[in-house]
């Protein structure tokens, strides 16, 4: 975002003699934009930023990369800024406010002695039938998230919030009418707990605390809460 921002300044100020160099920093949103999606993944959100990089590269190229064009060429170099600053300005608003909306947050680490571990859990009841299914060798089953106070200094990755993030995104989406990609940009959030390490031995037992989340919800919608 920085770099559209300052690829749009560049191409709409009127730079004179030695400052003229400077108009080199537009076309370098486009790596940019490209270096982001490598390096964290494309977010749908950030979709009119890389537009906005597309675009400000095409402006740079049809007002300043080909000084001895023909008259015809010229006359749309001239038109190339004024469209450039208008849609750039659109675009700079839209491109910050939807990360802003729908960002990829981060959980505020939790304050305490303990650092957080958690496993889940698949379990099936092969001794009892689902009734809420057609077919009859259908069996009761139950998913299961554990949270506990583990031993600082564990070693293993932090836990993603959405183990399988491409199923339940594309759920959620459907039954909040909403569109597949909405919840997408969830797969990249992590949360605090790291998976398997050893429980803190600092007591000899804890207490158990149950939580279930309501209707049309996921195990993790409460996980700050949680952790």
């Amino acid at each position: 975002m920085l770099a559209n921002l300052l690829a749009m300044l560049v191409l709409a100020l009127p730079l004179r003699g030695a400052m003229r160099w400077l108009r080199l920093a537009a076309p370098m949103a486009l790596p940019v934009a490209v270096a982001q999606v490598v390096a964290q993944g494309p977010r749908w959100q950030m979709v009119p930023a890389y537009v906005l990089a597309g675009l400000f590269f095409l402006v740079w190229l049809l007002n300043f990369g080909n000084a001895g064009a023909p008259t015809a060429r010229k006359g749309l170099r001239r038109f190339a800024p004024a469209a450039g600053i208008g849609l750039g300005l659109l675009g700079l608003v839209v491109s910050m406010a939807l990360p802003l909306v729908l960002p990829v947050f981060r959980f505020a680490p939790p304050g305490g002695p303990y650092a957080i571990g958690t496993l889940s859990y698949h379990w099936v009841d092969t001794g009892r039938r689902e009734i809420f299914a057609t077919s009859p060798q259908a069996r009761r089953e139950l998913v299961v998230q554990v949270w506990y106070p583990a031993k600082e200094g564990g070693s293993a990755p932090l836990a993603p919030y959405l183990p399988d993030a491409g199923a339940l995104a594309s759920a959620q989406a459907r039954l909040h009418g909403l569109p597949e990609f909405s919840f997408g940009h969830l797969r990249y959030v992590t949360t605090n707990a790291r998976v398997g390490i050893p429980v803190s031995d600092a007591e000899p037992s804890y207490p158990v605390l149950l939580f279930l989340e309501g209707l049309t919800g996921y195990r993790q919608m409460n996980n700050f809460q949680v952790e």
